[in-house]
C-alpha cells in the first residue's frame, strides 16, 4: 500500500504534514529515508545567499525537520530506520559544489550526531555517499561524465533495502558508493 504526499522541502508546514499523514495513516514509520537534493554549480564568489540557502533548506534542514518529527512514530516500533542520502561532495570537496558540498557536509554530520543520539533508542541512522548518480541533477552538473558509467537509482535503491532488511549485529553506518569507472575510495 502506498501513499502520494505532495511537499515542499523549504516548508516546515507541509514536512510536519507528511509525517503526520504518513503516520496517522499507516500506524507508524519504520523506515525514513531522506532522498530530496537541489545542486548548485558556481564558483564561490558566483554564489548568492539565496543560493546557499536553498541548497542548505532541501539538503540539510529539511532532512533535520523530517527525522525530528519521525522519531517518535519510529520509536513507537521499538526500532526503525533513518537512511539520509549524501553525496561523495558530502566527504570529499569539489569546485564548483561549495553551497551544494556545505549541505551535504551538513547532513553527513547530522547524521553522525543522531545515530550516536538514537542507538539506544533501537533506531539506526545510516548515510550513503553516492558518487555520479544517472539523475537530471548529476547530467545538467557533470555533462562529462558518459550516462552508462553513472550509478542507476535502483542500486541506490537495493542498498537501502539492504540496510533495512539485514538487522544483525554488524552495522554499516555510512556507505562510500562509487561509479565502477571513477577512481578507488572516490
Amino acid at each position: 500500500e502506498a501513499m502520494v504526499v505532495p511537499v515542499e522541502m523549504t516548508d516546515e508546514g507541509s514536512l510536519k504534514n507528511l509525517i503526520r499523514a504518513a503516520g496517522d495513516h499507516f500506524g507508524r514509520i519504520d523506515i525514513l529515508v531522506n532522498n530530496a537534493g537541489i545542486t548548485h554549480s558556481a564558483r564561490l564568489a558566483e554564489t548568492t545567499t539565496a543560493d546557499y540557502d536553498r541548497c542548505m533548506a532541501i539538503n540539510a534542514r529539511g532532512p533535520y525537520i523530517l527525522c525530528r518529527e519521525a522519531i517518535p512514530w519510529l520509536g513507537k516500533m521499538g526500532r526503525g530506520y533513518i537512511i539520509n542520502i549524501s553525496s561523495v561532495v558530502g566527504v570529499k570537496g569539489y569546485p564548483l559544489q561549495t553551497a551544494y558540498g556545505a549541505s551535504k557536509h551538513a547532513l553527513r554530520g547530522m547524521s553522525i550526531a543522531l545515530a550516536e543520539e538514537l542507538k539506544d533508542e533501537n533506531i539506526r541512522v545510516h548515510v550513503i555517499c553516492p558518487g555520479g548518480v544517472d539523475t537530471e541533477m548529476v547530467t545538467r552538473v557533470r555533462p562529462d561524465i558518459k550516462k552508462g558509467d553513472l550509478i542507476e537509482p535502483q542500486e541506490i535503491a537495493e542498498l537501502v533495502v539492504y540496510l533495512v532488511t539485514h538487522r544483525g549485529n554488524a552495522v554499516m553506518d555510512e556507505i562510500h558508493l562509487r561509479r565502477s569507472t571513477s577512481g578507488p575510495w572516490f
